[in-house]
């Protein structure tokens, strides 16, 4: 009886040592991914501050392809400098939208990018799901839109302008953050995705809200 009290008390004593030694190598391995992830969340928020300074400053006075998609075919886009300037705006022509088509089918958005600052490109249906414009004195939904934009007889002006009538409709109904929402929900693609606009996709809306209203 003795000795097995005394095997229990050996055991008991080679139990607590292990578990102190892992335990504070649990302890350890725990205080450096703690450690990892506030270098990296550090990180991560200096390349996005980096990012949203250099938008700041270049979104507005730079040029900026807004390329509407459905599948591998472009079917309207615009370059835009200053939203401000109507000047700065121009329409892309049939061959600019079978050149860009080709880029699509290729995945060649470096080639989309071309010399612009940023390439905004939104599929069709989640930009005209549920959406009618009032154009030229009509009121146009969803399959009327659809078709006009596919017609080979419309011409690029009248498209340009229905898909600038529909992404200013989204702006107004969803406010500054239509563009960040869009990118996370795969609707819009935007090239190249820099640090912001990556990290905006992890974050959730409710974050994103709160920070666009101190912004504001």
């Amino acid at each position: 009886m003795a000795l097995l009290t005394m095997v229990e008390i050996l055991t008991l004593i080679v139990g607590i040592i292990l578990i102190i030694k892992f335990g504070k190598s649990i302890v350890k391995i725990v205080a450096f991914a703690i450690l990892l992830l506030v270098i990296l969340t550090g990180i991560g928020l200096y390349f996005g501050y980096t990012d949203y300074m250099d938008i700041q400053k270049n979104f507005n006075t730079q040029p900026k392809l807004f390329l509407l998609q459905e599948k591998d075919r472009a079917l309207a886009g615009l370059r835009i400098v200053s939203f401000e300037d109507p000047e700065t705006i121009e329409t892309l022509t049939v061959e600019d939208l079978e050149i860009m088509s080709t880029h699509l089918a290729n995945r060649d958005y470096e080639a989309i990018l071309g010399h612009n600052y940023k390439a905004f490109i939104f599929k069709l249906q989640p930009l005209i799901k549920e959406q009618s414009i009032n154009f030229q004195g009509q009121t146009l939904e969803q399959e009327n839109i659809r078709e006009i934009l596919y017609s080979e007889t419309t011409p690029t002006d009248m498209k340009t302008r229905i898909f600038a009538g529909l992404f200013s409709k989204k702006m107004e109904e969803e406010g500054q953050l239509y563009l960040i929402k869009g990118v996370k929900s795969k609707d819009i693609r935007v090239y190249p995705e820099t640090p912001l606009f990556k990290i905006a996709k992890y974050t959730p809306n409710s974050l994103l809200n709160k920070v666009v209203g101190i912004v504001e």
